[in-house]
């Protein structure tokens, strides 16, 4: 692990002409300044103490301290104002974009709810006041024309805001709500700072005109002004007052900073003038001031900081200063003492730190240019800048003197100093090796390859040279001879770094590619390898003093720090090491590492590796600032700790195996039980951003109702939320909720894993075999243990003997007539029954009024309230109002006992009706009474878990599938069988109970109820596994657990339906009270069914036996699976998509076993079965619309029978109307007028078919391709697929989310865009609806009643009819005519899905645009595809692709994807500029494998392609991207287009074009990740795409599957993927020669003839089993090659395509003649074997 010891903070950033903002808090001595995009938090008396905020996108501009300190408010150039908390994780509170510009000034209210915010904006919008929980505005401003630089609330009572600005103004408001008073128009100049003292007496304005104006705080009349007399001579920036408003502090242009004293006639009277130290020039200028406590701040231009004592201003101020632009580079001179550290950025300053002290002076040249390189000795310093020169600079101490200087012809990248004889300097250019002798060169070297970093050893006796093709060169020196002695090839990307280990022994390259490397000198092998863990170029290197460390920097912004005799896994990872990227790295001792990055920070880490120093993994980083008394909880300092370090993994996954939601005990304690909330690691199934964004808006629900409640209520709401946030746990740690209510931080090494909870439809694996087959969770048998009164157990009870604590939980499904939904909320009206008898009845109890007593509630309980529980009022109030049932109201009543709960109301999010292609019914109101609703229920009994409030039950059961009604308010589904087996165990002491009513009781005065007591009558139980059960209790209520979701939603459905749980209440003694107390769930024991991929079935296994699955890949297939085949035969034209159903899975070879259905005509006929095949699982996709499991709810379809007569395409056509119309009828009282009278009495007759509950229901089993459904009414049948509907499965995120997916979720991976051509056609023909037969409006219909409801389910599910007709159409049609695609991408493309954009597609760009086509390219229609496609024929002789320039400027071409947004030029001549600079940088720095093409007639397109690199799985395949530079580039950035062919090769490119990248802001991103105006460009896009996208391993690419990495699963799916990956490329070749790019026609056929010859190298030995991806750029196989075979399935699918392939190459003159072979039948035959 790594713990941050000091901090040397930068400066604050500053703009001549313009003062900057400093904020203080008094109360910690504490400032905050703004540099970059971060806002720095430093305290005053400690400023080695500093941290950094850094989640804005854009530069920060204010940071203002909350009144109590508690929250930060901060502002950036776009307008966004973000809060968030200054303690623990800082978690952001509310986010808002008050104005439309940059905000200058923010102020809050002295009361903390408002903030006032000023800056510039469009119009009039140049302030804003607001609520900072909601955003609501509070008041009006008007009065200025221009930008306001300055604001402030009046800290007392009437409050007042002023402003003031460049229109000379100042503006005064009163309110709330505010409204505009007055202006001031005193000043003649621009207004900067405007300024209330402490007491609100008076306010200040100083402005350009070197005056300051004093006025009456309540009034806004001026009523003085700052003397004359030895008054500025400069503008005047800041003001600030003394704490008790008798004197202010200003600072001006003049260099000066003056205390006044304001006198009793407001008149200004200079105090002193205080004398801050410079360095001479500009930089001297004062631009930003505080007066804080005994503190006066000033800041100049060149960000130095001179803090003066108040009291003592005669005394020598504190000074301290950092860098303001990126650190590039660190030196230390381990001989100094004190120990010195120099660092440099490219500015040229270079700065000088002394370790434990912190700020030791800037050093001085003479010649003050721009550092690119630097190099420094005790007693000398050599730099280099951007011209062809090397100075060596001769260093006395503190001062430089006279610098010599020596052209070496050519800009240097490196530049090395030999340390034992620093006179001999070795500097490399891009072309070029220059040996250096003091300030003359003795030798230069010119080399035939491009050079990229360099370095010497110690010595001068050798050197070695990294190159940019990735190759590293060793070099022996020889007085000025340099001789060659070696090539080393091991990296994949240009050398970026190189260093010597400090014992000469080895030394450590570093590539673009994201590796590192370890070399043994001497033999000049790998001693470390597989340093692979940054996720971005790597930028520095450095070693520790006993060459024992290694430590990388990266661009990824962190720093790991690497064992040499440790695997690599062994590493310390220090995330988030700086905003931007880590540049600069250097050790001061064995442990202490010193970073630099590109947020112009230094920090000093103390690394703890357990290898090498025995210490606490209880270290935590001391950085994460403290509450005012000092104390910083456990679990901030957890949050925190995460979020800087990673401790070291072990090399190999461990054999224990800890999961959220087990159940675990300790191996010291075996007898308590606790139920995991976190694992170190973990992640998240579904997806971060969606879980995230729900959290997000969950947690700001929940902040802003703390707010609103205020005092204790609203600090018991924050703290709510506090426990509610999850952070990521140091390594091998878990986070235990246990029994007795208590939540600790494990080590896991220390659990034993007991029991492990499962749902049905859960995937899962062997423990012992965790790579291996999977399985699916068939059935769940629960057993637990039940905890009542002073302890007594009730041990072994079924969960199918519990029963709720009230009739409705959020999450289940209840129906109500023909409307099934889901509960999303559910109010509940609580009996409390206090100690002197009294009871009263709070209606729609709020668990944030009503709380606990002993504890808080947890923030996602499902049930809040439970009987026997303590609860107390936060105010009188809330049992004043309540309904009062014995007793009367008492104000001294607050805490009492909960007797019973019972659902007042339920909010329901309604998903479905019974008449989905009939009459629509209206749709029922959101808010229902619990007596209307029924709830529909199955598997309920596997949804209990450890910690869990229940109450016993007697069963009442019945036979003949009815339905029984417990009592006249709720009616429960049931089909078991009756009978009654009370258990015996129950003490006698509880089974006296009386539910109907309460009985009351006198009570001893000293006499307190327990929480927790445990009473039943008597419990039964049904012996049927997947029944719906009726429970019936005295209360005459019928309850069920929470139902079971999607199976492809498992992992969601559990944090957001069961959530965990346990009050924390004190144990009392017992009391003997007449109602029914809750029982808690103690222990619990899980047995599964399984049925695994290889068709076996296993009953009765121990769940701690299998571990969850949370991410399959998309080639993992199941028995009794529906699927398609993905490839259509060759040699069959005529041959439809196949229909199958998976019989087994062959796991390790991901080969499947396939029952392939014939073709049918009708959907009413039986699916007879073929043929059966085994195939490769990549040839395979799930069956896009018969994608059922276990446990998932469904409703029934009414038949769609269309019966085919013609294959003519007009006969084609009405039978298409005839099917779309369906979708309208479905919401339409009236049948469409094409609709036959016998048609609407079919639809007649099958309305009737939905008698009762037998509509909707459960899957409880499959066999050969008919899936069983228990129904609503009890019954049980076999079903087609094309008979149900799946529901709660598409619309999760929109329910859970007021039936709107979040924004994050739009970007999902797990989202698939892809579409497949019965999807295309579906949609395309779901265009063609009447409109008078549906009203669709923003995504709702509306109903009869008037009313509207979401149609995302809906919808869905007319969709699904009319893709099933549409399905049968096309099925049929080809069958009949054999009018099929030669292969599946034909058959893509000619849907056009990938092309189907708003711009239309490229032929009809070309007639819409009369552009002719160059001459070698055709244009062919086909006659029998709806769309048009563009054919391109090639030139037989194409240039040589090393003669194509890698940067050129042509026309624009036809087909460019962003040819139709005309609104190029409209930047202006800016923008002309910044378009011609990207063309420069293009041109200049290219990367091998990256062309690019841009066009004159079209500045703002380009055009580029990316060659697949060598050791991946895109390896030589070709990558076209479109971007469009919009007019408001580079302040956004470019819009981008993959030309995808149909094919996904890749998570961040879809195939619709979108490109999925953090820089581009189309996915999330901090630091340099996301777009900056001022560094970001198109070939820092190009070569993100290159090496981060297009890597080695894309699986990881998936949102939040990088916490995958290193894990057995994470392995375990990269594999196939990448296998998945190489054909999907091969594909997307094959696409590209048959429809290459304008402009790239030739580039394309020149590259694969040159290239084909290697592509079907790779092919063969990948056909020999060489793993995918990591071959060498001849193909040929590597180290990596040999660690697995890959896959049977892969091969066959492989073999497969190869054919098609060599014909392809073999037309562009590709050398195939060695692979011929490779395209006959038999090697198809040998892959088989």
């Amino acid at each position: 692990m790594a713990q941050l010891v000091e901090t040397y903070a930068c400066s604050p950033a500053t703009e001549r002409g313009r003062g900057i903002l400093l904020a203080g808090d008094s109360k910690t001595d504490t400032i905050a300044y703004c540099t970059g995009r971060s806002v720095i938090i430093r305290r005053l008396d400690a400023p080695l103490d500093a941290w950094a905020y850094p989640d804005h996108a854009y530069p920060t501009t204010v940071a203002r301290f909350s009144p109590n300190g508690e929250w930060i408010a901060s502002a950036d150039a776009s307008g966004c104002v973000r809060v968030w908390g200054r303690y623990g994780d800082r978690a952001l509170k509310a986010e808002f974009r008050p104005l439309s510009g940059r905000v200058d000034d923010l102020r809050w209210s002295p009361d903390g709810l408002r903030i006032v915010v000023s800056g510039d904006g469009k119009g009039k919008s140049f302030v804003r006041a607001f609520v900072w929980d909601s955003g609501s505005t509070v008041g009006e401003f008007d009065g200025h024309s221009k930008r306001v630089l300055s604001c402030d609330f009046k800290p007392t009572r009437p409050f007042r805001i002023v402003t003031c600005g460049e229109d000379f103004l100042a503006n005064f408001y009163e309110g709330p709500p505010f409204k505009f008073k007055h202006s001031i128009r005193d000043h003649s100049n621009f207004v900067n700072c405007i300024r209330y003292a402490p007491d609100g007496s008076k306010f200040i304005t100083v402005s350009s005109d070197k005056k300051g104006l004093i006025y009456d705080g309540k009034t806004g009349e001026k009523i003085g002004e700052l003397s004359t007399e030895g008054g500025h001579t400069g503008s005047i920036y800041a003001v600030s007052w003394s704490p008790d408003s008798k004197q202010v502090l200003t600072v001006s242009a003049d260099k000066s900073a003056k205390v006044w004293d304001i006198m009793e006639d407001a008149s200004g009277k200079l105090n002193r003038t205080l004398a801050c130290p410079g360095i001479g020039g500009v930089d001297d200028m004062l631009v930003g001031c505080l007066w804080q406590n005994d503190h006066l701040v000033t800041v100049s231009l060149g960000g130095t900081f001179n803090v003066f004592s108040a009291s003592n201003p005669d005394q020598e101020p504190v000074t301290f200063a950092g860098h303001l632009k990126t650190v590039s580079s660190l030196v230390f001179f381990p001989k100094s003492s004190p120990r010195t550290i120099l660092s440099t950025s490219y500015d040229g300053v270079i700065m000088r730190w002394i370790q434990g002290v912190g700020f030791g002076g800037r050093l001085t040249r003479k010649n003050n240019t721009q550092i690119k390189c630097f190099a420094a000795v005790e007693e000398e310093l050599v730099t280099s800048g951007y011209d062809n020169k090397v100075f060596r600079i001769p260093l006395n101490g503190d001062q430089c003197g006279d610098a010599e200087s020596v052209d070496v012809g050519g800009q240097p990248n490196a530049l090395n100093l030999a340390i034992q004889k620093p006179e001999f300097a070795l500097i490399t250019t891009d072309s070029g090796i220059v040996l250096l002798h003091n300030s003359k060169v003795i030798s230069t070297t010119k080399v035939n390859y491009t050079i990229t970093s360099s370095s010497v050893s110690p010595d001068g006796t050798e050197a070695v040279v990294g190159a940019q093709d990735g190759k590293l060169r060793i070099y022996s020196i020889s007085g000025d001879t340099l001789t060659e002695e070696a090539l080393l090839e091991k990296h994949r990307g240009a050398i970026t770094c190189i260093h010597y280990s400090p014992d000469v022994s080895m030394f450590a390259s570093a590539d673009s590619n994201r590796e590192a490397v370890v070399w043994d000198r001497a033999s000049r092998e790998v001693k470390l390898k597989n340093m692979l863990y940054h996720t971005a170029r790597i930028n520095s290197l450095a070693w520790s003093p006993d060459s024992r460390l290694v430590a990388t920097g990266s661009l990824d912004t962190c720093a790991i720090v690497y064992e040499i005799d440790k695997p690599a896994a062994s590493r310390v990872t220090i995330k988030g090491a700086h905003l931007g990227g880590v540049h600069g790295l250097t050790f001061l001792e064995n442990d202490t590492l010193v970073t630099a990055g590109e947020d112009a920070c230094i920090r000093v880490w103390k690394v703890l590796n357990r290898g090498l120093l025995d210490c606490s993994e209880s270290t935590l980083i001391p950085s994460m600032e403290s509450r005012p008394n000092g104390s910083v909880n456990n679990a901030e300092h957890n949050q925190e700790n995460e979020k800087s370090m990673d401790a070291s993994e072990p090399e190999e996954a461990r054999d224990v195996f800890v999961y959220r939601e087990d159940v675990v005990s300790l191996k010291s304690k075996e007898d308590v039980r606790g139920l995991v909330l976190e694992v170190a690691g973990e992640y998240d199934s579904e997806g971060s951003i969606t879980d995230d964004d729900i959290n997000t808006e969950e947690h700001k629900d929940k902040s802003a109702r703390g707010a609103e409640n205020g005092g204790a209520d609203g600090d018991n709401a924050s703290n709510g939320a506090e426990v509610e946030s999850q952070s990521t746990l140091p390594d091998d740690k878990v986070r235990v909720l246990w029994i007795d209510g208590s939540e600790k931080t494990e080590d896991i090494d220390e659990v034993v894993v007991v029991d492990r909870s499962f749902l049905h439809g859960d995937l899962v694996a062997s423990a012992s075999d965790p790579t291996g087959q999977m399985g699916l969770v068939l059935d769940v048998n629960l057993v637990v243990d039940l905890q009542g009164a002073n302890d007594d157990t009730i041990k072994g009870v079924s969960s199918k003997y519990l029963r709720r604590i009230r009739e409705f939980n959020v999450g289940d499904y209840v129906v109500s007539g023909l409307w099934l939904g889901r509960v999303d909320e559910v109010l509940d009206n609580v009996n409390v029954l206090f100690d002197d008898g009294s009871v009263c009845k709070v209606n729609r109890a709020d668990p944030m009024r009503l709380k606990p007593a002993f504890g808080p509630i947890h923030p996602d309980t499902a049930c809040p309230f439970y009987p026997g529980q303590r609860v107390k009022a936060v105010s009188s109030s809330v049992f004043k109002t309540s309904r009062w049932l014995n007793g009367l109201w008492r104000a001294s009543r607050l805490e009492g006992t909960v007797t019973k709960v019972e659902s007042a109301a339920v909010i329901v999010y309604w998903m479905a009706s019974a008449h989905f292609a009939t009459d629509q019914q209206p749709v029922p109101p959101e808010e229902q009474d619990p007596k209307d609703l029924t709830l529909l229920s199955c598997f309920s009994h596997a949804n209990w878990q450890l910690t869990d409030w229940c109450l016993p039950h007697r069963y009442t059961s019945c036979t003949n599938d009815t339905v029984i009604n417990s009592d006249k308010h709720t009616r429960q589904i049931c089909t078991c069988s009756q009978s009654s087996a009370p258990l015996s165990d129950i003490p006698e002491s509880q089974a006296d109970v009386q539910t109907e009513q309460v009985q009351i009781t006198g009570t001893d005065a000293g006499h307190r109820q327990t929480d927790v007591d445990s009473t039943a009558d008597g419990l039964s139980m049904s012996d049927g596994d997947n029944s719906c059960i009726a429970k019936e209790s005295e209360t005459g209520t019928s309850v069920s657990s929470t139902p079971k979701l999607g199976p492809q939603d498992n992992a969601t459905s559990r944090k957001k339906f069961r959530k965990v749980f346990l009050k924390k209440d004190k144990r009392t003694k017992k009391r003997d009270d007449s109602f029914e107390r809750a029982l808690l769930i103690a222990n619990t024991c899980t047995k599964v069914d399984v049925v695994w991929q290889d068709g076996t079935k296993e009953c009765g296994v121990a769940a701690t036996s299998l571990i969850p699955i949370h991410s399959p890949n998309d080639h993992d297939f199941f028995p009794e699976q529906y699927v398609v085949d993905k490839v259509t035969n060759d040699d069959d034209s005529s041959e439809p998509r196949r229909v199958g159903l998976v019989r087994r899975v062959n796991a390790k070879d991901r080969t499947v076993t396939v029952s392939w259905f014939k073709p049918s005509l009708r959907l009413e006929e039986p699916m007879e079965i073929g043929y059966n095949e085994v195939v490769s699982a990549y040839e395979l996709d799930g069956h896009p619309d018969y994608d059922y499991c276990y446990g998932d709810i469904v409703v029934r379809l009414p038949p769609v029978s269309p019966v085919i007569e013609s294959t003519n395409n007009k006969d084609q056509m009405e039978l298409d109307k005839t099917v779309d119309s369906s979708e309208g009828f479905a919401a339409s009282n009236d049948a469409p007028p094409d609709t036959s009278a016998d048609e609407q009495l079919s639809q007649k007759e099958s309305c009737s078919q939905f008698t009762s509950l037998s509509w909707a229901g459960n899957i409880v089993g499959f066999q050969d391709g008919e899936i069983e459904v228990i129904w609503g009414d009890g019954s049980i049948s076999k079903v087609g697929p094309h008979e149900i509907y799946v529901v709660g499965r598409e619309d999760d995120g929109a329910s859970l989310d007021d039936g709107t997916a979040s924004d994050g979720a739009s970007w999902e991976t797990f989202n698939d865009n892809e579409m497949d051509v019965l999807d295309d056609s579906a949609k395309d023909d779901s265009q063609n609806v009447p409109e008078n037969s549906i009203e669709r409006e923003n995504g709702s219909f509306s109903s009869q009643d008037g009313s509207s409801v979401a149609t995302g389910p809906l919808s869905v599910a007319f969709g699904f009819v009319t893709r099933l007709a549409s399905d049968l159409f096309a099925r049929g049609r080809r069958h009949l005519d054999g009018s099929s695609n030669s292969d599946a991408m034909d058959e893509v493309e000619s849907h056009r899905s990938n092309e189907a954009s708003e711009t239309g597609d490229d032929i009809d760009k070309i007639n819409e645009n009369h552009v002719e086509l160059p001459e070698h390219a055709a244009v062919t229609e086909n006659d029998s595809s709806v769309e048009k496609s563009v054919d391109v024929v090639m030139a037989d002789n194409p240039v040589d692709p090393e003669c194509f320039k890698h940067f050129d400027v042509l026309q624009c071409p036809p087909d460019h994807h962003y040819l139709e947004n005309t609104a190029q030029g409209t930047g202006g001549r800016k923008w002309v500029k910044k378009v011609q600079q990207e063309w420069s940088i293009l041109e200049k720095n290219l990367p091998d494998y990256i062309y690019v093409r841009v066009f004159e007639d079209r500045m703002d397109l380009l055009r580029a392609v990316i060659v697949g690199a060598s050791g991946t799985p895109y390896q030589d395949g070709l990558f076209f991207f479109d971007f469009h530079l919009p007019p408001e580039y580079p302040e956004v950035p470019p819009s981008a287009y993959y030309h995808s062919g149909g094919l996904r090769v890749n998570p961040n490119l879809y195939v619709d074009g979108k490109v999925c990248l953090s820089l581009l802001n189309t996915w999330t991103g901090r630091g340099n990740e996301v777009w900056d105006k001022s560094s970001s460009s198109i070939l820092q896009v190009l070569v993100s795409l290159q090496g981060l996208v297009l890597n080695e391993k894309p699986y990881f690419n998936e949102a939040g599957y990088e916490k995958q990495v290193g894990t057995a699963e994470g392995e375990k799916n990269a594999v196939p993927y990448n296998e998945n990956t190489y054909l999907l490329s091969v594909k997307s070749m094959l696409y590209i020669l048959r429809r290459p790019p304008l402009h790239f026609e030739d580039f394309v056929k020149s590259h694969f003839c040159k290239r084909g010859h290697y592509i079907l190298k790779a092919c063969e030995a990948y056909l020999q089993g060489n793993v995918v991806g990591t071959l060498s750029d001849d193909a040929c196989p590597t180290d990596r090659s040999k660690e697995h075979s890959s896959s049977v399935g892969f091969k066959l699918a492989l073999a497969k395509i190869l054919p098609r392939l060599i014909t392809a190459l073999k037309d562009t003159g590709a050398d195939c003649d060695q692979y011929e072979h490779l395209g006959k039948t038999e090697t198809v035959e040998k892959a088989d074997h």
